[in-house]
């Protein structure tokens, strides 16, 4: 392989890193909103995280090209391709800086990963929290409900106090 091809391929992977780690501080962010519960902020993020991602997406296919380049160099089949591989076809001094930054890559998947499984516990979380009061509010299933679902108190024989009857 030649030396610019490694070297634009190391330049691939150090821009994916750095934008996975932006992505990571993003999901930290993200994270913070849904606790705090600040919706006008967690918006934002969101549109924030959707940009980061689109970037992300551009990035792999930049790195996707010239590992594309290099597989047809070395007639290298695509089922056979493994990210290892790449060390033998670069020059000696770039096997380090390949293994720091694709170590670092696995680092933030896995990291990204567990973010997301705690946002994702967070969002379902919550949703069972709103489902439980709309049916405080509006099931049968409770007693007499406070409202129907169409909002509107319903008619019954005596005062309501905490949906029973007095």
């Amino acid at each position: 392989m030649s030396q610019s091809v490694a070297l634009e391929l190391l330049a691939a992977f150090e821009v994916e890193t750095s934008l996975y780690e932006v992505l990571l501080s993003i999901l930290g962010r993200e994270r913070q909103a849904i606790v705090d519960g600040d919706h006008y902020n967690l918006a934002e993020i969101i549109k924030e995280e959707n940009q980061q991602v689109q970037s992300i997406q551009q990035a792999e296919q930049v790195r996707d090209e010239i590992l594309n380049r290099v597989k047809e160099q070395f007639n290298i089949p695509d089922g056979e391709w493994r990210l290892d591989l790449l060390k033998e076809y670069v020059p000696q001094p770039m096997v380090n800086k390949i293994d720091q930054l694709t170590s670092r890559l696995y680092q933030l998947h896995h990291q990204l990963k567990q973010v997301n499984d705690q946002i994702t516990q967070l969002v379902s979380t919550s949703l069972e929290y709103t489902r439980f009061c709309l049916n405080a509010f509006a099931e049968e299933s409770y007693g007499s409900p406070s409202y129907d679902r169409t909002g509107k108190r319903p008619r019954s024989g005596g005062p309501v106090l905490l949906n029973q009857e007095l």
